[in-house]
């Protein structure tokens, strides 16, 4: 949390996306989508972000002086929110050249945000780049929808020091994997729907317990909080677990944008693991079905390597690129 003084008074507002409270989260999602529809700049994002995170609304003051001094002081605090965006330039070559300190500021904020004097910043300003919402985590922040006995619970996903643990099964996840991908080519509600009943339907997961979900309570803003925060665990196992070897490159979520269907490679390891013995692995915890299938696959690199069988060989035999297998065997 960040402690913050504002107008004589003390607030601690998150500092992470794990912090925020599941109100918070759903407020800010519609800014978010905003900023991607090109609707606000980012730096009306993160201002209206940090007013909801002190609990403050926009105000508007007789005296010009006291409104201009409310405003700058948001917009001040609202530079501490450095985790809402990442930057990403064009020319990636030329931007890890970069000093690291002034690499790593650019990476949070706009050319425009930072000082102009210095070289970097001024190189930054003429280059190409676009602004993405740095949803990356590992934690369900929608825990519950609707209400009295409407109330679905949802999936647990959690970090606890080290340890990774979900109550979505593998064939779960490979399932709302495959729904996300194809609302954000199709985006159509009937998909976003069916994507949300997954991930909430009640009991032991198969398709009549998500044919039985009923979201007459749920509305699209709360759907599409739902979706950003699926997107967001995928892009953490994806980029931040040993498990990133299990993916290609190009499967890790850009909220809002179209991709590739994906998810056919991990239920064809799924369904190589049940012929191995690996018994029911549809219905183990994704986290379980995971760790099956990375040491599956660093036991037969491993294997085909002392073998003596190519690289080239290797990466046909395993799906593996050749940069992945080389990280395995170092």
């Amino acid at each position: 949390m960040i402690d913050l003084h504002f107008n004589d008074n003390t607030y601690q507002i998150p500092g992470t996306w794990e912090e925020m409270s599941s109100d918070q989260f759903l407020q800010i999602i519609p800014y978010l989508l905003q900023v991607m529809n090109g609707e606000i700049s980012v730096q009306q994002c993160r201002v209206l972000v940090a007013l909801v995170l002190m609990g403050l609304k926009p105000r508007r003051f007789r005296k010009h002086f006291q409104e201009s001094y409310f405003n700058e002081n948001t917009y001040r605090i609202s530079l501490e929110l450095s985790f809402l965006f990442r930057i990403e330039y064009d020319n990636k070559k030329a931007f890890s050249k970069l000093n690291k300190t002034i690499r790593e500021k650019l990476y949070r904020y706009l050319p425009i945000e930072l000082d102009e004097k210095e070289p970097a910043v001024r190189w930054a300003a003429k280059q190409k780049f676009n602004v993405i919402p740095d949803l990356v985590f590992a934690q369900n922040l929608i825990p519950s929808i609707g209400r009295g006995r409407h109330k679905l619970q949802g999936y647990i996903f959690e970090l606890d020091g080290k340890l990774l643990s979900s109550s979505l099964t593998f064939i779960q996840f490979v399932d709302a994997q495959f729904l996300s991908n194809q609302y954000l080519e199709s985006g159509k509600e009937t998909t976003l729907k069916k994507l949300v009943s997954t991930l909430y339907c009640q009991g032991k997961y198969n398709q009549d317990s998500v044919q039985n979900v009923q979201l007459s309570r749920v509305n699209l803003p709360q759907m599409m909080a739902i979706l950003f925060n699926f997107n967001a665990v995928q892009a953490f196992l994806y980029t931040r677990t040993k498990y990133r070897l299990l993916f290609h490159d190009s499967e890790q979520p850009e909220t809002g944008k179209k991709k590739k269907q994906s998810g056919s490679g991990l239920i064809g390891m799924g369904y190589s693991l049940t012929k191995m013995g690996y018994a029911d692995v549809e219905n183990h915890s994704v986290i379980k079905a995971f760790d099956q299938m990375y040491n599956e696959i660093i036991a037969n690199v491993q294997t085909l390597h002392k073998q003596e069988i190519p690289l080239d060989k290797i990466s046909e035999a395993t799906g593996l690129p050749i940069r992945k297998i080389n990280q395995i065997l170092e």
